[in-house]
């Protein structure tokens, strides 16, 4: 695979998470339980750490990486609320 193809890879991927990460912390805002709080918190967190080991290793490629969430994945998630 090409650095190109990496690079499409990688960003498609941290867009997807970077949605998941505001996904989650809408749910920890929305619950009402602090249990459930608490872990998409932690879903949330984890996930950041993932889109910024994402980052680092398209910027090790040579590229600027993506820094929005999938423009395709906002309008599904709004009409879930």
């Amino acid at each position: 695979m090409e650095n190109k193809d990496q690079i499409t890879a990688l960003n498609t991927l941290t867009a997807t998470l970077i949605d998941s990460v505001n996904g989650y912390r809408d749910a920890a805002e929305d619950s009402e339980s602090g249990r459930f709080q608490q872990m998409f918190r932690e879903r949330a967190d984890e996930r950041s750490q993932l889109v910024e080991e994402l980052r680092d290793e398209v910027r090790r490629l040579g590229e600027t990486p993506k820094t929005t969430a999938a423009s395709w994945a906002r309008p599904t998630s709004a009409s879930w609320t």
